[in-house]
């Protein structure tokens, strides 16, 4: 059947079409062409340092056809379409300029294109950071840190739990203030416990996480209980203080809302380890694994959670295009990109309810061993684990701070912006012998 071009499509289809077409068809001039040619269109989604991902567009097409995608003039994608499909175009450099089109092809022969889309893809960022080392407790009680929040270079928490000099004099929680570390003592209902988790929106609004809530507010501590909680708290993050998750155990979420405390149905009974969301792109995740049951990736809004992944298959078996391994943790870069860190790999998700992936290791996972991610851009992540591992990925290459590496070491959380990275945990020597430790990272 015949179709006509509505303007629109003409306006684009004769800023595409040949010249020598054109010619052959004057019913261009009266505002229609008369004969039935799709429409194509190529468009940016992303730009990262090593990857583009294009969106290309077929509309007004009776059937399937035929597109080539090429880079500065060479074919790089050949796809069957008739609707929107996203290409992914990896292995590029780091800072370098590139031109797409893309081609409607008829028995191999080009019938018309798009215009050129040009792009620069991201630079590196520097690997070189210099070191200093903090240790907290003393050598015959069990300190350990747990989480950091950076507030700015002279303002960082780390908390967990401290025994200065004795059993009795125990602290759980440190500030830097620029010049040192203080310890600090939060009790709440008079009593001291653990501190587990730190989540800071600014100096003078900072919420600590035990098995209840202390809130300080620039001049007191604020002691705020959960109903009906009796877990510790695993990981906090927020909009604002009259907005803010909890996550724990046995897949408990409690969200805090104008000072009402709600909890909200998971349909998992997993661990949940790690919570992250994006204000741009309105989307909360929080993930987690434990022994026996499937790692899952949870979506939370609106005080409803909708189950994104859930897998058993793989916990075991390493794929380099799927999450595979158990989720130790989660983060969501400026522009809305999904990580996910399994004890295998640090994957860049694809598809947010599939489980595809790129990975961004890809090497030995036995040198993996990293439990937490966190990050400032695409192209400054930091990673850390076992053994006082931290590396740092800038988008293009991998480094690991060799000299920082010590098998008594285990880092628990991380905490990255822009030039500084702050990671914590303890040093262990025996079951009740351990110190916490702070390696801060300045570029």
């Amino acid at each position: 059947m015949k179709r006509f071009f509505n303007l629109s499509s003409l306006i684009f289809l004769c800023a595409s079409v040949p010249l020598c077409l054109l010619f052959f068809f004057p019913g261009c001039q009266q505002g229609v062409i008369p004969f039935s040619l799709p429409v194509i269109s190529l468009s940016v989604v992303d730009v990262g340092v090593t990857e583009v991902a294009l969106q290309l567009t077929v509309t007004d097409a009776d059937q399937v056809q035929q597109i080539s995608v090429e880079r500065d003039g060479k074919e790089i994608s050949r796809i069957s379409c008739s609707g929107d499909s996203i290409i992914y175009d990896e292995n590029l450099r780091p800072n370098q300029s590139y031109t797409y089109q893309a081609f409607l092809l008829d028995q191999e022969k080009k019938i018309y294109g798009t215009g050129d889309i040009n792009i620069t893809t991201i630079d590196t960022t520097s690997h070189v950071f210099k070191w200093d080392y903090y240790s907290f407790g003393n050598n015959i009680q069990g300190s350990v840190l747990f989480d950091v929040a950076i507030i700015n270079e002279n303002d960082i928490w780390a908390v967990g739990e401290i025994y200065a000099d004795s059993s009795s004099n125990k602290y759980n929680a440190v500030h830097w203030n620029g010049q040192g570390w203080e310890l600090k003592k939060i009790l709440y209902a008079g009593g001291f416990a653990p501190i587990t988790s730190v989540f800071a929106f600014n100096e003078n609004d900072i919420w600590f996480g035990i098995g209840y809530m202390v809130h300080w507010d620039g001049e007191k501590y604020e002691e705020i209980e959960i109903p009906d909680f009796h877990l510790r708290v695993n990981k906090i993050w927020g909009v604002s203080s009259s907005d803010l998750y909890i996550i724990a155990d046995s897949g408990t979420i409690v969200h805090y809302v104008d000072g009402n405390w709600h909890k909200i149905v998971s349909r998992t009974d997993v661990n949940l380890l790690d919570i992250y969301g994006s204000l741009s792109d309105n989307v909360i995740l929080a993930g987690g694994y434990q022994d026996f049951k499937p790692t899952v990736l949870l979506s939370i809004k609106e005080n409803q959670v909708e189950t994104l992944f859930a897998d058993q298959n793989n916990l075991f078996n390493y794929l380099s295009d799927f999450i595979s391994g158990g989720i130790f943790s989660t983060w969501i870069d400026p522009l809305g990109r999904i990580y996910i860190l399994t004890w295998y790999d640090l994957y860049l998700l694809r598809e947010i309810d599939t489980g595809n992936a790129k990975s961004l290791w890809g090497k030995d996972y036995n040198n993996w061993v990293s439990s937490k991610i966190r990050g400032y851009n695409i192209n400054d992540i930091v990673t850390v684990g076992l053994y006082g591992r931290i590396w740092h990925y800038n988008g293009f290459t991998w480094k690991l701070y060799e000299e920082l590496i010590n098998q008594f070491d285990r880092l628990n959380s991380v905490a990255v912006l822009k030039d500084l990275i702050v990671a914590v945990g303890y040093r262990y020597l025996s079951s009740i012998e351990r110190y916490g430790i702070i390696y801060i990272g300045r570029r």
